[in-house]
């Protein structure tokens, strides 16, 4: 028979085990809220990014004004609609993104929730068309990156096309798996039409900012030159 424990009366092999269970219970409690803080700040991300730098481009499509199609005739340009979402061929057709009908209209909520999903699933054919194999090679995995460069990155893939990212743009991983800020500005800087512009190093200050990794422009105003404070809305 077991011994009792002088303090408590209770059994030591009793006591290791309410021990045991409550460490574990605390463990998967303070997970738990973890989880809870990543997916509130990565809602409020992509709630900031697409009222901050994508724009809200309304409730029924339009054609875009995205640099790179300015020249064709508006027949001819790609859709937009809500925050940035690109109307596929198969959504013209079918007259709804994600089940979501947009024939009269996108509510304010539908937006959100067809922004969330892009970004999910552009993040995940950047990882597929490359980062995960990348992120592997470098001693490291998406799951272990720092959350505010994944915020950032999966901006960065909703941006340029999940699939483009994931297979052109591996320096700024390096800077993620480093967590080297300055590089990873660097190397989150793209071109719009061919060129650096302001409008797209305010964007990079903003995924920057509101990801979490700085706290006011002037940290990386070094690596995007062309970028605002006034302009982008972050503080100086």
């Amino acid at each position: 028979m077991d011994s009792i424990n002088d303090i408590g009366g209770m059994a030591p092999n009793t006591r290791d085990a309410i021990q045991a269970y409550a460490a574990s219970k605390a463990s998967k409690e303070a997970l738990e809220v973890q989880a809870a803080d990543r997916h509130s700040r990565t809602t409020q991300f992509y709630k900031d990014i697409g009222v901050h730098a994508e724009g809200d481009h309304g409730s029924l499509p339009i054609a875009t004004h995205d640099d790179a199609e300015k020249g064709l005739p508006e027949s001819e340009r790609s859709l937009d609609i809500g925050y940035g979402h690109k109307l596929t061929d198969e959504e013209r057709e079918s007259g709804e993104i994600y089940g979501i009908s947009f024939a009269n209209g996108l509510s304010d909520e539908d937006k959100g929730t067809i922004l969330n999903k892009d970004m999910e699933q552009h993040a995940q054919y950047a990882r597929a068309a490359g980062w995960d194999a990348k992120l592997k090679e470098r001693g490291s995995s998406w799951d272990k990156l720092d959350h505010g460069f994944k915020l950032a990155l999966t901006s960065l893939a909703y941006n340029v096309g999940g699939k483009k990212a994931g297979a052109t743009w591996t320096s700024v991983l390096d800077a993620a798996v480093n967590k080297d800020t300055s590089a990873f500005a660097k190397n989150l800087r793209r071109l719009n039409n061919k060129k650096n512009t302001a409008g797209m190093d305010n964007r990079v200050i903003k995924e920057m900012f509101y990801s979490g990794l700085i706290k006011n422009a002037s940290e990386v105003t070094g690596q995007l030159p062309l970028g605002n404070a006034n302009h982008s809305g972050v503080p100086l």
